[in-house]
């Protein structure tokens, strides 16, 4: 049996193929990235049927209110660096301001805003 190997631009022109088609990945997505600790104004511009800061956390991270960070009525809200309350007060924010919001671990919590952070913040920055 005679074996006959390919030619070299043959082997050329599929390896290059092969290499361009390997790295056109979809990594530019239109779709903004979501992180675990932050909420940013491109997803929340995504969100359909939402009216209030509680709304979009309830939407896209409900953990923010169940876990890590103890209960959460007892989660401290920042808004523009100001303690604004509990829980209740993201009900009132609305979401046409909203810029960016970021849930923060009570040791993060405690170094910028000090005692009283124990079970962690919601930090929301709005126009």
């Amino acid at each position: 049996m005679k074996f006959k190997f390919l030619s070299p631009k043959f082997t050329l022109f599929t390896f290059i193929i092969v290499l361009l088609l390997g790295c056109s990945s979809n990594i530019s997505s239109d779709r903004p990235i979501r992180q675990r600790n932050k909420i940013l104004q491109e997803e929340i511009i995504e969100m359909k049927g939402v009216n209030s800061a509680l709304d979009i956390i309830n939407i896209s991270r409900p953990n923010w209110l169940r876990s890590g960070v103890g209960t959460a009525s007892n989660i401290s809200i920042y808004q523009n660096g100001m303690l604004i309350g509990g829980l209740d007060e993201l009900k009132y924010i609305s979401v046409q301001t909203i810029i960016e919001m970021k849930l923060l671990s009570p040791s993060e919590a405690t170094t910028i805003y000090g005692t009283g952070n124990m079970l962690g913040a919601i930090e929301i920055r709005t126009r």
